[in-house]
């Protein structure tokens, strides 16, 4: 029974691997996550927290805009010819060219419209923020594509490492900012300064797609990218938004004030969403191989024992953060108008540790070839975060922000079996 039960929860040696380097990853990641507004909490006021987390925010969903999905049909096609090396690489090079195109009109575009940004919101004072975000939003669009190589590719290993090196950054360029007294009004230029040096590092792996290539085909496959990324690009943007809607929504209805207090809740919750999409990055090439490779039989069985481990791995670290909060605005030596923020963090980590098992399971519907469904999926989620959110947020602030975030995380269990049950013919 034993040795019957190894084999039906056992894992490839492959996996293990990857999934060491990806959790080491996400460690690190988390840490950084934290440690980011921890020390601008520290030394600067909730005003810089809030102006920093926004233009983030901004920048992550403005990168979806740019990209136009084409890291998801990156992800899709290599993960499918993974095997004929000329292919991968004419994939690669027109989805970069497709990339490059978009990303750099979208760039000029969000560049001319940083002024009616910003008078959305009530102080009117993201403009530096939103400025020095703009060649970020070129250089995530372009490194979204190549990590979306490295994601497909399963080499995991290049995948964190370059994943990781983003976040280090932030770290480091803060630390500058308060050792060497800079100021603080300048701080989110660390994204275009951590972006710039993941493009660096990547830069030997498009050299490489130029020794390979298949020139006749580059074109066709140009057209491709831009059928699946049009259609895959709108479920992108929604699961950033839903990710992101609630500080966005605080930011809009209160003051960038509050906006700073609310942000150290919201990213101690997005530590967690990093590691569930570390999860799924691991696991998206594996929808796609079981499912055409092995039929939906297989598929099932293998979501079942995911959904069963990303509770085991959720639920314990919720509850010790939901413990811990308290201990470490004390023990960081902050504000105690932080502490503000408790309650709302409680609310929405009860949200998310009960649907844990589910939220890696997300791109499940792109995976498997059906890009429109998982636009309708995000987009229905994103319609009811903003409407909660007009009502909640506007009436009861950053408790109001915690609500709509548990909601939307109950949810997503519920719309992903519905989803599945009518166009896979199953539930898990």
């Amino acid at each position: 029974m034993i040795k019957s039960l190894q084999n039906k929860y056992s894992i490839s040696e492959k996996l293990k691997v990857d999934t060491f380097w990806n959790l080491f990853s996400y460690l690190i990641i988390g840490l950084c996550g934290i440690t980011l507004p921890l020390l601008t909490a520290k030394y600067f006021n909730p005003n810089i927290l809030g102006i920093l987390n926004t233009s983030l925010i901004i920048l992550t969903i403005c990168s979806q805009i740019s990209g136009f999905g084409i890291h998801f049909s990156v992800l899709k096609y290599v993960s499918e010819h993974y095997k004929d090396i000329e292919k991968v690489c004419t994939i690669m090079l027109s989805s970069l060219l497709l990339v490059s195109f978009t990303s750099l009109i979208f760039t000029l575009l969000f560049f001319i419209l940083i002024n009616p940004i910003n008078s959305l919101f009530p102080e009117k004072n993201m403009y530096m923020g939103l400025l020095l975000i703009t060649p970020a939003l070129y250089l995530l669009s372009v490194n979204k594509v190549l990590l979306g190589y490295y994601n497909a590719n399963r080499k995991m290993k290049l995948f964190a490492i370059v994943n990781t090196v983003r976040y280090l950054n932030w770290i480091i360029v803060l630390l500058i900012f308060i050792i060497h007294d800079l100021p603080s009004l300048y701080l989110p230029i660390l994204f275009a300064i951590s972006e710039s040096v993941v493009f660096l590092i990547n830069l030997p792996v498009v050299l490489f797609f130029f020794k390979y290539y298949d020139s006749k085909n580059l074109r066709n496959w140009v057209e491709k990218h831009f059928t699946f990324g049009i259609k895959a690009m709108h479920g992108a943007i929604f699961v950033d938004f839903n990710s992101r809607a609630d500080v966005l929504a605080v930011g809009i209805f209160t003051n960038t004030y509050m906006t700073g207090i609310y942000t150290i809740a919201s990213m101690l919750v997005d530590g967690f969403i990093q590691l569930t999409i570390v999860l799924r990055i691991i696991i998206n090439p594996l929808i796609t191989k079981y499912y055409v490779e092995f039929g939906k039989g297989e598929l099932l069985m293998q979501l079942k024992k995911g959904k069963l481990l990303f509770y085991i791995i959720g639920t314990p670290l919720i509850i010790f953060t939901i413990i811990l909060f308290p201990f470490i605005i004390d023990i960081f030596n902050i504000s105690s108008d932080y502490k503000i923020a408790y309650l709302p963090l409680i609310i929405t980590l009860i949200g998310l540790m009960l649907s844990f098992g589910y939220q890696p399971f997300q791109m499940i519907f792109v995976q498997t070839g059906y890009p429109l469904v998982q636009t309708v999926f995000w987009g229905v989620i994103l319609f009811l975060n903003i409407l909660l959110s007009v009502f909640f947020v506007y009436k009861y602030g950053i408790i109001g922000a915690g609500i709509v975030s548990s909601i939307i995380y109950l949810t997503i269990p519920v719309l992903l079996n519905v989803f599945t049950n009518k166009f896979l013919k199953f539930k898990f």
